[in-house]
């Protein structure tokens, strides 16, 4: 992603604060969950993008399928936390499974929908909010096609 475009993804992802909490739904003001937000922030510049595979609010404290990682690989490549930069999608590690996602924003803070039992909102945080959790980051591949 050229500079510019990564702006543009910040702006987009920023733009989603406030809008509530709703797993599986993707309405900007209404209601988001953490796949949803990376699949309608990225899908102008990778897309079209599948939407986000639906799952259960609790499986990853049941099970180590990895949703997430094989939704993001056709459209990003991973980075280190070094070479990782604003725009680029983060992924967290909770239960079993890699299982969060939030969008880098620079500065060490990211943007993300965190909610239980439909309560919640889309919040800008600092990566200390995850506290000791690891977080893997990927570069969005766009689509200029």
């Amino acid at each position: 992603m050229t500079r510019e475009e990564r702006v543009e993804v910040v702006t987009d992802a920023t733009s989603w604060i406030g809008t509530r909490y709703m797993h599986n739904c993707c309405v900007k003001g209404v209601g988001v969950d953490c796949g949803q937000l990376l699949r309608a922030v990225y899908n102008p510049w990778c897309g079209p993008l599948p939407p986000a595979p639906a799952y259960a609010s609790d499986w990853s404290l049941h099970k180590d399928v990895e949703l997430f990682l094989d939704y993001l690989k056709p459209f990003s490549v991973e980075v280190s936390q070094r070479e990782a930069e604003a725009g680029d999608a983060a992924i967290v590690r909770y239960g079993r499974a890699w299982s969060h996602a939030a969008i880098y924003v620079g500065g060490g803070m990211f943007v993300h929908a965190l909610g239980h039992n439909n309560k919640g909102e889309v919040s800008l945080t600092s990566g200390q909010r995850f506290g000791n959790r690891r977080i893997r980051y990927f570069s969005p591949l766009v689509n200029h096609g």
